[in-house]
């Protein structure tokens, strides 16, 4: 018979494992990259995007998906919700969705230097988290949210159909 303690053992052994499945199942930097891209304003650029999955091929509404946006100068965080907001318009986000993601958002993105990363990591359609400079920075929490956030770079409809061709490798019409 089993005495209480190897079963607590047994029980944190176990649940220690499942939690290191979990973080490596979660761990974005084991994703390939799919495509890149430089998002620029009046010829200088903004950031460098770059989109990763576990194949290093973009198949839409399969996950894990990894967007990073690495800066190429200081943007304040309310510039980059400006410009959220706008792309937003672009696609059809409803207003009401549009301010209160915005809001959730303003509480999360700081302002950015040159040389910071901001990203997004679906490991799923229903989960998301935002990271800082590889720091998690938080989530929306909103199933619907992190699909609209990416549209902006990779839906068919978006404002930039030449990065998001090549973020995931397309021909460009």
């Amino acid at each position: 018979m089993y005495k209480p303690q190897y079963l607590n053992y047994l029980k944190a052994l176990i649940i220690s494992l499942l939690l290191l499945g979990a973080t490596v199942q979660a761990n974005p930097q084991r994703l390939k990259p799919v495509g890149e891209a430089t998002m620029t304003w009046w010829g200088f650029p903004l950031y460098q995007a770059t989109l990763k999955t576990p194949t290093g091929e973009y198949q839409e509404r399969k996950y894990p998906l990894y967007l990073e946006l690495s800066y190429a100068r200081k943007i304040k965080s309310e510039w980059i919700l400006q410009a959220t907001d706008q792309q937003w318009q672009h696609l059809g986000v409803a207003e009401e969705k549009r301010q209160a993601w915005l809001s959730d958002l303003a509480a999360l993105l700081p302002d950015v230097q040159t040389g910071d990363r901001l990203a997004l990591y679906m490991p799923s359609a229903q989960q998301h988290q935002f990271y800082h400079n590889g720091k998690v920075l938080g989530r929306v929490n909103d199933p619907a949210f992190a699909e609209q956030f990416l549209a902006i770079w990779l839906s068919p409809r978006t404002s930039h159909p030449e990065i998001r061709a090549q973020l995931i490798q397309a021909a460009h019409p």
